[in-house]
């Protein structure tokens, strides 16, 4: 028998099962675990928010409004920090390119990304300038790329220019299918 080793071992297991089964029964009857157990039941029974009593004052809003962030020193040494819920400054911006930058600032707050400083905001403008070629539409179109791919930054367009077809040609390819479809011949 190789096996009566583990028929030995088996039975010890059994017994000791059984006896903590026993243990754990009689406590039970007791009233469960000791007083100083950290499973022991309290006395009184948790409030259901977690706090051990009602409030009493009334919470003020904070006045702070974070004033103190603006004059914090970015990690980049611009000394004037941009407030996270005040309205950006764009006066640098040109008009063309107003709309597409504040879409892109709208979508980066949505990200719950932002620029830390005026500095960091007139170097994301420059690329964008220099990315678009001081074009507005080119740069519209950089911007919708960026946000339609989830981009966080603004990238070179893909195929920019390349495979565009004019609008004012008629697409010849169409006006065959229509003929085959619907016995058409133009």
């Amino acid at each position: 028998m190789a096996f009566g080793f583990f028929i030995n071992q088996f039975e010890i297991d059994e017994t000791k099962y059984h006896g903590i089964v026993e243990r754990n029964r009689n406590n039970g009857r007791k009233g469960g675990a000791p007083i100083g157990n950290g499973n022991a039941k309290s006395k009184q029974p948790k409030q259901p928010s977690g706090l051990n009593s009602t409030q009493t004052t009334q919470n003020k809003p904070n006045e702070n409004d974070n004033e103190n962030d603006i004059e914090k020193e970015s990690p980049n040494g611009d000394k004037k920090a941009i407030p996270k819920n005040k309205e950006v400054d764009l006066s640098f911006v040109d008009e063309g390119f107003k709309d597409a930058f504040r879409e892109w600032l709208g979508y980066k707050r949505e990200r719950r990304e932002s620029y830390k400083s005026d500095k960091s905001l007139k170097m994301c403008y420059n690329h964008l300038l220099e990315l678009s070629d001081n074009n507005p539409q080119k740069a519209r179109c950089i911007v919708e790329q960026s946000i339609a791919n989830n981009y966080s930054g603004l990238f070179e367009l893909k195929n920019y220019g390349k495979n565009r077809k004019p609008d004012t040609e008629p697409d010849k390819s169409s006006a065959g299918i229509k003929s085959i479809v619907f016995g058409k011949q133009s």
